[in-house]
């Protein structure tokens, strides 16, 4: 919805959603779902940590300054 509207929207640990990557995105969530279904996936999330904080920061800050410019 959001880039249909034509904004930027972006994750947790700084990627930001295009037209040129969900398609992928979200076949490997429907992936996931899956294996998580059959039981074949377990895994538990892992803490954040700084080097996560630093890439979603770098990641935001490009984000604003390329569309500062336009």
């Amino acid at each position: 919805m959001c880039i249909s509207k034509e904004a930027y929207p972006i994750n947790q640990n700084g990627l930001v959603y295009t037209s040129y990557n969900i398609d992928g995105m979200l076949n490997t969530r429907h992936i996931h779902k899956e294996l998580r279904k059959t039981g074949k996936h377990h895994s538990k999330f892992k803490k954040r940590t700084k080097e996560n904080d630093d890439k979603f920061r770098t990641s935001f800050k490009r984000l604003i300054e390329d569309k500062e410019r336009l």
